[in-house]
């Protein structure tokens, strides 16, 4: 037995006995725009869900569900042939739904405890429950809402199509934003242009300058004069050194 209230659920095991009885196949159709009518959600709180996974209640849309019974089986894992779910799985839930005519949709809310969002380092924000497609032989993410948090556990809602193999996983944000990129300005590297030295040019049609005679003169004799003074000098020099090579021609 098991039951429910604000605070949580709680199951009893051994209490009620019960007789089996043959189990219609499950159908697994999408939920169809024509709203399902005449469909039973039973009852404000929809209904329980027995078993031993984290999915508590589940409120559904459909015809023929006032004798519906929901099972919720854990898993230890996807199963043989199954890819695992993407991110840090919590738990696989095999939701089985008895004694009703047609499913069209449901709404799964599933508690977890904070405690292993914590271990793990997820928000309640992160954690998605996914449904396995037998026809893409894919995972698929359900629009999953947090509800509340408090008294040690969270609990979400989940909208599924049908009902099939399940699981809720914890996937990381990375948080890095994403940009739109721009054209950016850029800027060359600086190249040297070379300048051109300034001179002066001799203007087109007229002679170049020439050095008066004057000067030329003048500076022909400078040199003249510079040569022979050092000859004389060289000369006197060589016979202070040396008078004896001199003395005959005194």
């Amino acid at each position: 037995m098991q039951a429910f209230n604000a605070d949580g659920y709680d199951l009893k095991t051994g209490y009620i006995t019960v007789t089996a009885a043959p189990e219609p196949t499950p159908t697994r159709r999408p939920s169809s725009s024509g709203g399902g009518g005449g469909g039973s959600t039973g009852g404000p709180g929809g209904y329980n869900v027995g078993g031993d996974s984290a999915v508590a209640r589940v409120t559904v849309t459909g015809t023929g569900t006032s004798g519906l019974i929901i099972t919720g089986r854990m898993q230890s894992s996807p199963g043989a042939g199954i890819p695992p779910a993407p991110g840090i799985a919590y738990q696989y839930i095999d939701l089985v739904p008895a004694r009703f005519e047609n499913i069209t949709g449901a709404i799964i809310t599933f508690i977890i405890p904070v405690a292993w969002l914590d271990e793990h380092g997820l928000s309640p924000e992160e954690i998605v429950m996914y449904h396995f497609n037998d026809n893409d032989t894919a995972w698929e993410a359900l629009p999953t809402t947090v509800e509340r948090t408090g008294g040690g556990e969270a609990t979400f809602t989940a909208t599924s199509p049908w009902f099939s193999l399940f699981a809720i996983s914890g996937v990381e944000q990375t948080g890095e934003a994403v940009t739109t990129p721009t054209t950016a300005q850029t800027t060359s590297p600086a190249v040297a242009t070379p300048t051109a030295e300034q001179t002066t040019a001799v203007p087109a049609g007229e002679p170049a300058p020439e050095f008066p005679l004057g000067m030329i003169a003048i500076v022909a004799g400078a040199v003249l004069l510079l040569a022979a003074g050092s000859f004389l000098v060289r000369r006197w020099w060589i016979r202070r050194q040396n008078p004896a090579l001199f003395r005959d021609y005194d």
